[in-house]
């Protein structure tokens, strides 16, 4: 558990820095803002559009980049999503879409989510052309719902949470604790494999219904008694 705990707090800390980097460089460009529309405003009244065109383009590659930050309201999930992204290879992309609440204890959170992820980038790595990772998640009569898809180059479904790696000792354990967390909030793992694609859908209990936000059937696409 310490050391859950310390790899939590180390990953918000690198998180908080890089969001206190991203901060800089959007004040550093506001700063510079004014001089650029001169400079902007100068082409155009000189019609030198491809100046202008060079211009805007370098503007553009200098500006800060917001892409790699998430937003799921939830402090612990951002600092894991943000720190996963940015300890990818460059050609995995994670998306997110929903929000997750703050009943779930922290460090229970970043076991989950992190081991999770973890399996989702490995599996990534054995695969080529597409590797997006989605983690979606929503309510559903009283369960909070996390739903996370990648692709791979091995059926692990017909073994249910079974791991293929090679080290099945020791990477075992992370998806014994990842069902470990959901018993504990009275919830439910499945998982699903279809055309290359790995699905972990992950259920909480809910303590509070009234915080209950449904969304669409289409957009959570869960089969049928899972």
């Amino acid at each position: 558990v310490n050391e859950i705990l310390k790899k939590q707090v180390e990953s918000q800390v690198r998180h908080y820095r890089h969001l206190e980097k991203l901060n800089n460089e959007i004040h550093s460009f506001r700063h510079d803002y004014l001089n650029h529309m001169i400079c902007i405003k100068s082409m155009l009244a000189g019609n030198e559009y491809g100046k202008l065109n060079d211009y805007i383009g370098r503007l553009s590659d200098e500006a800060p980049s917001v892409k790699d930050i998430f937003t799921t309201g939830n402090s612990i999930a951002d600092a894991i999503l943000t720190e996963k992204q940015n300890s990818s290879p460059e050609d995995i992309k994670i998306e997110f879409n929903g929000v997750i609440p703050d009943f779930i204890d922290s460090t229970d959170l970043c076991i989950v989510l992190s081991n999770a992820l973890d399996n989702a980038v490995e599996a990534c790595c054995q695969c080529s052309g597409n590797k997006l990772i989605t983690v979606q998640c929503g309510h559903r009569h009283g369960y909070f719902i996390l739903k996370i898809k990648n692709p791979t180059v091995n059926d692990i479904h017909q073994n249910g949470l079974a791991t293929t790696k090679a080290d099945a000792e020791n990477h075992g354990f992370g998806l014994l604790n990842i069902r470990k967390i959901v018993t504990k909030y009275d919830g439910h793992i499945s998982t699903d494999y279809e055309n290359g694609m790995f699905t972990l859908n992950i259920t909480f209990a809910q303590a509070d219904n009234k915080t209950e936000a449904p969304l669409s059937e289409n957009r959570l696409n869960f089969k049928a008694g899972q």
